[in-house]
């Protein structure tokens, strides 16, 4: 597990960690909430981790700074990504089209828990 919640991350502290998850094997929940300053280019970067990350399950991005552009991100990844069940990005500013984004994403996947 990778647990930094409430530690003022930037954007560029969750491009680091995308650069673990794309090599990593054994860490299965993502916890990165409370005042970051992730933003969209943060997102971005976990997204793209995400379509090659085989064993990341639960993803936390609470309170992150995250707009449409990164739901929109993390959208297009979960249509590769089989392995995530659950995405929570409530308190960020994603609005309708980038919560209808990650809905469509995820139909038809039984049991996938989105939180906004």
């Amino acid at each position: 597990r990778i647990y930094l919640s409430g530690m003022g991350l930037t954007a560029h502290d969750a491009t680091v960690v995308a650069d673990i998850l794309k090599s990593n094997t054994s860490v299965k929940r993502v916890i990165m909430d409370y005042k970051e300053e992730i933003g969209d280019k943060g997102a971005k970067a976990l997204a793209e981790a995400l379509k090659v990350n085989a064993t990341v399950e639960k993803l936390i991005l609470c309170d992150c700074g995250i707009g449409a552009d990164g739901a929109a991100a993390f959208a297009e990844a979960l249509r590769s990504n089989t392995s995530l069940t659950s995405l929570a990005l409530n308190n960020n500013g994603i609005g309708e089209r980038g919560k209808q984004l990650l809905h469509e994403a995820v139909a038809g996947r039984q049991g996938f828990q989105l939180v906004f």
